[in-house]
């Protein structure tokens, strides 16, 4: 199983969203020729969404590859591994001094809410999954301690990564 690292990539942008008083980052993992990641893209990037994360959020885009070329859907981010079931996957961290605390995930692009609605509720801890994806599991481990986050809690664990 390949496994993308992004341990440097997501420290040295948490200290920048510190660094900017932000109090959330939106890891949002994508990969080419996805129509769900483009469509996410052009979610994020409107203007309703960009005046909700000015003053409190912090994005942090990364291509995982090619969508027919089996990408990696394992993230490591220091001692844990975030295993994603598909593309787009967005995680969301508030962002502590040492630290980023697990707030909420979004898999796929927004559906039935406006994007700014879904990145106000994503920011305060609840997620979103597209319909199609309802009947995922996620897993979060560290060693040999492993979370699942699914439909029956709400894709909601408390768990915090290191930085």
């Amino acid at each position: 199983m390949t496994v993308l690292d992004l341990t440097e990539q997501v420290g040295k942008n948490a200290r920048r969203a510190r660094a900017f008083h932000r109090d959330s980052l939106l890891l949002v993992v994508s990969a080419d020729n996805c129509p769900g990641c483009d469509e996410l893209a052009l979610q994020l990037d409107r203007p309703e969404v960009r005046e909700i994360l000015a003053g409190s959020g912090y994005v942090v885009r990364v291509k995982a590859g090619d969508l027919y070329a089996n990408p990696p859907r394992t993230v490591k981010i220091g001692t844990w591994t975030l295993e994603s079931a598909g593309f787009p996957t967005t995680w969301v961290w508030g962002v502590e001094k040492d630290e980023l605390q697990f707030r909420s995930v979004a898999l796929g692009p927004f559906q039935g809410v406006s994007a700014g609605e879904a990145v106000r509720d994503l920011t305060e801890g609840r997620s979103h999954i597209v319909a199609e994806a309802q009947g995922t599991k996620l897993t979060a481990c560290s060693g040999d301690f492993c979370l699942v986050l699914d439909r029956d809690n709400d894709f909601s664990q408390d768990f915090a990564v290191p930085i």
